[in-house]
């Protein structure tokens, strides 16, 4: 490939995972970066001496982040070190039943008393599906860059044969007969902002992602990882432009020329890579006063999928469990057909939701006070697009999140709170660039050409390319990973040297 001048918009992993990569292959790269700090929704932050990381808490593949540090001539290890987490995941259900799941499928079952004797086959049966259509998906569909062209269910058996269109939940439905593990077995679309009722049972091989290669956190947190990855760049002889505000992506004849930044200065590069949210990218970034671009008006009849409230909380002593907590617990609500008829359907605030709640503290990863806990509970809502009353209402969520906590702790939370820090989907808008403050960026519905998300290359914009949220194969770590190294692969594909 010819040496090429190249502009990424956001410091994100998958932007610096790009610029690695490119860099590798002896482009300029240049990335922009409209905050004063690189990881995007990576990190961690501190408050009152409790560490709390902003997004993702599991990694999972980590020979992803492996071979990105072997594009660049190193070795992950000698950088950030990776603690394994075991059992990955714990449901908690209204019954106050719990089910674990494990790496290890035997251990699942030989550790959890949920499991009746059809059940046990439904999980036996269930996870083997899972890994007979894995590789084809993970490496196949995810690991390969998609456009317009590439599958189509119209004409790809593939697809057909795998049934695509079938939602997550009935798939789940015909394994399962007790009601906690059909809600359990899926509920993973809810992982990548889709809603477990309507979306591709192809979620499911989430779970087969944790059974392959488990689930582990970065030593010293997200933050080291980030770091570790921005000083790769570095070294590979990149450079990093932060508080670099892009305003507008510049087209001439239908081809990227550069970008204009917010205070005015104007950037040339042979192709520019947007590793912001795509809905925010086609909708704020491409002037569409000289040309309509098909692939805009695509972008804006997508629907945006769902924000997130993040509740961090630091107590000034260990907080005694009404049962006994893991690091990741999945808390199903009362009623959690209710729940989800809120978030996709009523599109309001549940004041019964699921919740996420990560416990820092039980993996040693991250720095608290010594005697005290920390705790990160993460709820799905409605995006801004359907409720925007955040600025008045986020500390009443809060209360409610706390009350709703409580019931799982002996130990008073509010009378020993020392530390806590909210983000709505307002900060989530504004601090990360999510349109609506959408974190996963659209809603993760399978299209008619096979695409769940869009595709890395433009499809009417030449040398436009796109890795954030909303881009395939879609918004998570590994996902992150793999969408930068298929986007490299395009760009190889697309400026061969010719000689």
């Amino acid at each position: 490939m010819r040496p090429l001048n190249v502009i990424i918009i956001g410091a994100g992993l998958s932007g610096l995972a790009c610029g690695i990569r490119l860099a590798a292959e002896g482009c300029r790269v240049k990335i922009l970066e409209k905050n004063s700090f690189a990881g995007g929704s990576l990190g961690t932050f501190e408050v009152n001496g409790f560490q709390f990381n902003t997004g993702a808490e599991i990694i999972t593949a980590p020979f992803l982040f492996d071979q990105l540090f072997e594009c660049a001539g190193k070795h992950r290890i000698d950088s950030i070190k990776f603690l394994e987490v075991d059992p990955i995941f714990q449901a908690i259900f209204p019954s106050r039943n719990r089910f674990s799941f494990y790496k290890n499928p035997n251990e699942t079952i030989q550790l959890n008393g949920l499991f009746s004797d059809a059940d046990l086959i439904g999980f036996k049966n269930f996870s083997e599906a899972s890994s007979s259509i894995f590789d084809e998906v993970f490496f196949d569909y995810c690991g390969s860059p998609v456009d317009e062209t590439t599958f189509s269910l119209r004409s790809n058996l593939w697809f057909r044969r795998l049934n695509a269109q079938q939602s997550c939940q009935e798939f789940a439905d015909k394994f399962f007969r007790s009601p906690e593990l059909k809600q359990f077995f899926g509920f993973w679309p809810l992982l990548g902002g889709g809603n477990p009722r309507q979306e591709s049972h192809l979620f499911r091989l989430v779970s087969q992602l944790f059974q392959r290669w488990g689930a582990a956190v970065p030593e010293g947190g997200m933050e080291n990882l980030v770091n570790a990855i921005v000083s790769l760049f570095s070294a590979s002889g990149g450079e990093i432009l932060f508080n670099t505000e892009v305003s507008e992506i510049q087209i001439f004849n239908k081809t990227v020329s550069g970008v204009r930044l917010k205070d005015g200065g104007i950037l040339q590069a042979d192709l520019v890579i947007s590793a912001a949210d795509t809905a925010a990218t086609y909708r704020n970034l491409i002037d569409i006063d000289r040309n309509r671009y098909n692939v805009v008006e695509s972008a804006k009849q997508r629907p945006a999928g769902f924000s997130l409230f993040v509740y961090h909380i630091g107590t000034r002593c260990v907080l005694q469990e009404r049962q006994e907590l893991t690091p990741f617990n999945i808390l199903f609500p009362e009623n959690y057909d209710q729940f989800l008829d809120e978030l996709f359907e009523q599109k309001v605030v549940s004041a019964n939701p699921l919740m996420f709640l990560r416990m820092p503290s039980k993996t040693e990863a991250l720095k608290t006070p010594e005697g005290t806990e920390a705790l990160s509970l993460i709820v799905p809502v409605p995006n801004l697009e359907s409720y925007d009353g955040w600025r008045y209402d986020s500390y009443a969520y809060r209360n409610r999140l706390l009350n709703l906590l409580q019931q799982y702790f002996v130990t008073d939370i509010r009378s020993n709170l020392i530390a806590e820090s909210f983000f709505d989907p307002l900060a989530f808008q504004n601090r990360l660039g999510c349109y609506a403050g959408s974190v996963f960026s659209f809603q993760p519905t399978l299209q008619k050409s096979g695409e769940i998300r869009m595709a890395n290359r433009s499809k009417d914009i030449r040398n436009l390319y796109l890795i954030g949220n909303g881009a395939h194969p879609g918004a998570s770590m590994v996902g992150a990973l793999l969408g930068a190294a298929n986007t490299v692969e395009l760009i190889k594909s697309d400026f061969a040297d010719e000689r």
